[in-house]
């Protein structure tokens, strides 16, 4: 098969994220990633409607990532939206907006990509969860397929704006974040494993925060390990001090240092439901895995 360019949009509440990929060959290559914490589905979880301010942000992020789809060699790029855009009543707005074709994936969806995006860039067969704004997706696999998979209100925007109302967050509010998260895993049957798939921007990002790198390189925090204390024990410091340290002290975005702390929590509880003590980074996920699926016969 001749190698050729291909380029996915994943709409998410929280960011707008672009890959472009070569195909072809033995393996799939990464040639172009970027990632805008532009929160487009910000409220939408409170109110079930666009907030136009941050639809508009959003709007504005997919129409620079498809120029730059165009230029780098793809002229229809796969646009993907997911969680947050399948419960907004009034997402029709915001499709007209856009100017071109979007998916808007369901649950069942938006897990397989995720996972197909994740098991071929990584190589790893582990439970997994990919951390998103509105949601998280709970996976497991057998033998290099998904198995079953849970969506669940479990997303860093959604937990911060329902629970954590204080900046830093008081003890009670975390603890609220706990129990709300515990009760909704305990509908999913564990999957017990000595290490677990964390896929997401905050899962890289936590990793980024406790490593002594310069610069983020999505390659290279592919497949990062970090363990269940050094995860622990980094939430504790974030939950301790207001965002603008986090930002300043540990090298957040300022798109993400504000819900950082409950993406972490979530990871912890995740892990403590496979009594996990590892867990690995990966970097690549639904628009990966929306590519990827691109190549296969219809």
């Amino acid at each position: 098969m001749n190698a050729r360019i291909r380029a996915a949009i994943d709409i998410g509440t929280n960011s707008v994220k672009l890959t472009v990929m070569r195909l072809g060959g033995r393996r799939p290559k990464s040639l172009y990633e970027e990632v805008d914490l532009s929160r487009p589905g910000e409220g939408v979880r409170r109110t079930g409607r666009l907030d136009p301010a941050a639809a508009r942000r959003g709007v504005r992020a997919v129409r620079r990532y498809v120029r730059i789809a165009r230029r780098r060699g793809d002229p229809s790029p796969i646009i993907v939206a997911t969680q947050w855009l399948r419960t907004a009543r009034d997402r029709g707005r915001f499709l007209a907006a856009l100017g071109t074709p979007c998916r808007i994936l369901t649950e069942r969806e938006e897990a397989r990509l995720s996972y197909l995006g994740a098991r071929t860039m990584l190589g790893v067969d582990a439970p997994m969860v990919d951390l998103g704004g509105g949601s998280a997706e709970f996976m497991v696999g057998r033998s290099g397929r998904l198995a079953r998979s849970a969506t669940l209100p479990l997303g860093a925007v959604y937990l911060t704006e329902k629970f954590l109302r204080h900046d830093p967050p008081l003890p009670g509010e975390l603890a609220a974040v706990d129990r709300y998260v515990v009760s909704k895993l305990g509908g999913f049957r564990p999957a017990r494993a000595k290490r677990v798939v964390g896929i997401g921007g905050s899962v890289a990002a936590l990793a980024y925060s406790l490593g002594r790198v310069r610069r983020f390189d999505p390659e290279k925090f592919n497949g990062a390990r970090v363990s269940y204390a050094a995860l622990a024990a980094l939430e504790r410091r974030l939950a301790s001090v207001p965002t603008r340290i986090r930002v300043r002290r540990y090298r957040f975005e300022p798109g993400r240092a504000d819900v950082i702390v409950a993406g972490a929590r979530v990871l912890l509880r995740f892990m403590e439901w496979a009594r996990a003590r590892t867990l690995i980074v990966c970097t690549y996920g639904v628009r990966h895995g929306a590519v990827l699926d691109s190549r296969r016969p219809r």
